[in-house]
C-alpha cells in the first residue's frame, strides 16, 4: 500500500460521489455536508478501530483500519508480528537451555555482580539445600560455608587472561558432614560466576582405599618372608 496513493482514492471516490448526489438532487450545500460527515465519519471509524487495535497488542488485523494512519499501523503489525515470533523463538531456545541446565548432574548456582544467588538447578537444591527463599540473598550468607569466602577471594584476584585456571575447593556437606563436596567458581559475563558443586565422596572413598592399598602393600614388600 501507498499511503497517499490510498487517500487521494478514496478522496476522489467521496468527491465524485457527492458530485453525482448533487447533479441529481442540485443541492450542493447538502452535498458538502454529507461530503464532511462521510469524512469525519470515516476518520471516527478508523481511528476506533485502532484504539481496538493497540490495545490487544496488535495481534488482529481489522478491516476497520481506515485513515491516514492505515499503511502505518499495517507495517506496523507486519513489525510486531516479526518481533513477537521473534521473541518466542528466543523464549523456546532459552526455555531450552535452562531444562538442559536443571538437568546436569552437577549443582550449578548462578551468581551475580553483588555475589547474590540469581538461579540455581535441581541438583544445587538437593545438595545444598537452598530454595526460592534463598534467590536474592548473598550465596555467603545463604550456604554459611567460611571456605567459600576463600574461593571468591581467589576470583578477585585472578586476572581476566588466567581465567582458564579455575579456582576450586573441597569442603564437608554442610547438611550431611560426611559428606564431601567440591565448589568450583567459574566466571562468564561481567562479575558474574556459576558456581558448580559436586558431590565427590565416592572418589575421596576410592583415594583413600588406593592409598591405604599401596600403604599396605609397599609394606609388605618390604617385610622379610618368614619361614
Amino acid at each position: 500500500m501507498n499511503l497517499v496513493i490510498t487517500e487521494l482514492t478514496t478522496l476522489i471516490w467521496l468527491l465524485i460521489s457527492a458530485l453525482i448526489i448533487g447533479w441529481f438532487t442540485e443541492s450542493w450545500t447538502v452535498v458538502g455536508w454529507l461530503l464532511a460527515l462521510a469524512l469525519v465519519l470515516r476518520n471516527l471509524i478508523g481511528l476506533s478501530a485502532a484504539e481496538k487495535w493497540l490495545i490487544s497488542g496488535g495481534r488482529k488485523w481489522s478491516f476497520l483500519l481506515i485513515g491516514p494512519m492505515t499503511e502505518l499501523l499495517y507495517f506496523s503489525s507486519k513489525l510486531l508480528n516479526k518481533e513477537r515470533d521473534h521473541t518466542q523463538k528466543l523464549l523456546a531456545r532459552a526455555k531450552y537451555f535452562k531444562q538442559a541446565a536443571k538437568a546436569l548432574p552437577e549443582g550449578v548456582i548462578a551468581i551475580d555482580q553483588k555475589q547474590r544467588i540469581a538461579w540455581y538447578n535441581r541438583r544445587a537444591m538437593t545438595l545444598l539445600n537452598i530454595g526460592r527463599k534463598n534467590r536474592g540473598r548473598s550465596v555467603l550468607i545463604a550456604l554459611r560455608l567460611p571456605a567459600l569466602s576463600a574461593l571468591f577471594e581467589q576470583i578477585l584476584d585472578t586476572a581476566p587472561s588466567n581465567y582458564h585456571q579455575i579456582p576450586s575447593i573441597e569442603t564437608a556437606s554442610p547438611i550431611h558432614p560426611e559428606r564431601t563436596l567440591s565448589f568450583e567458581l567459574v566466571p562468564f559475563l561481567e562479575g558474574h560466576q556459576l558456581l558448580v558443586i559436586r558431590d565427590i565422596t565416592i572418589f575421596k572413598k576410592m583415594d583413600t582405599v588406593r592409598r591405604d592399598f599401596v600403604a599396605n602393600a609397599s609394606h609388605e614388600l618390604r617385610t622379610p618372608l618368614t619361614v
